[in-house]
């Protein structure tokens, strides 16, 4: 269920027809938003009653080898009726083991004193491309000569004099930590993000944008830390990555491992992040 699009499509709207029956009630239009209310309610009770579970992925199927007699030449199998089995996926000699955590923040960001925080902007057309020699441009917050924290976007950031964005959603940004909780240490690590921009944004027949964040080494323990803001005024959505490019040492090539999801709220299991437009004029 939790994988199908149509199943997102539909909470996003009954969400949004939720939003709107609150901001009607504030308003002081009681009708119009108890109506609006009550049936994103209704929807939101049906589809957790009704709709269907998806049927689990089928697994692969490894290789059996089956030896029903020894001979001279048979290798010394270990394990009932000498059976080997061949995994063609089977995992790496150096394990490595990342963890991420997604999830959303609200606008402005607090940078804590001492502090820089990478920022990745989604910009639907660009003044600078996103992109430059095959690394997504990011910015940096520097907040390392500080004593308080600051807050980011700064106030001279002025609001756009007409937005897309209903004016009762707050604009927010998703915060994305990776961390490496194995004992195995990764020299370069590329995490690519896949975003969607405009009206319906994933089947509009747009091409999405490759997004590749280096993230440089990563030591048993740390962390990287990423902040994923839309400056387009274009409704904006990222598919959560899955899976993380790294160099081990030791190793002549870098290899796709997968990302292990952290946590266990509802933006923990959200296949994709999801951004309003902005209503903030970013400069260029």
């Amino acid at each position: 269920m939790l994988h199908e699009p149509k199943f997102w499509t539909i909470i996003f709207f009954l969400g949004e027809l939720l939003a709107g029956g609150v901001a009607a009630l504030v308003e002081n239009r009681r009708k119009i938003g108890l109506a609006a209310m009550g049936m994103a309610t209704l929807g939101l009770l049906c589809i957790f009653f009704f709709w269907p579970e998806a049927e689990p992925h089928p697994t692969k199927a490894g290789i059996s080898i089956n030896q029903e007699g020894a001979t001279t030449n048979s290798p010394n199998v270990v394990g009932n009726r000498n059976t080997v089995n061949i995994n063609p996926e089977s995992p790496p000699s150096r394990a490595v083991v990342l963890v991420s955590d997604c999830r959303m923040d609200v606008l402005p960001i607090m940078v804590p004193p001492h502090l820089v925080f990478d920022v990745l902007p989604l910009r639907s057309k660009p003044a600078n491309p996103p992109v430059i020699f095959g690394i997504a441009v990011l910015f940096s917050i520097d907040n390392t000569a500080g004593d308080k924290p600051v807050k980011w976007p700064p106030a001279n950031i002025q609001p756009k004099r007409k937005s897309k964005a209903p004016i009762w959603i707050p604009e927010w940004s998703w915060r994305c930590e990776v961390k490496n909780m194995g004992e195995t240490a990764i020299t370069d690590a590329t995490l690519t993000f896949i975003a969607h921009f405009g009206e319906n944004p994933m089947n509009n027949g747009r091409e999405p944008q490759q997004l590749p964040v280096r993230i440089g080494a990563l030591n048993a323990g740390d962390t990287f830390t990423l902040w994923i803001v839309n400056e387009s005024d274009e409704l904006a959505v990222v598919d959560r990555p899955r899976t993380i490019t790294v160099q081990v040492p030791g190793e002549s090539e870098r290899r796709p491992v997968p990302l292990t999801q952290g946590g266990s709220g509802l933006t923990d299991i959200l296949p994709v992040f999801v951004f309003v437009p902005t209503r903030n004029k970013w400069p260029q």
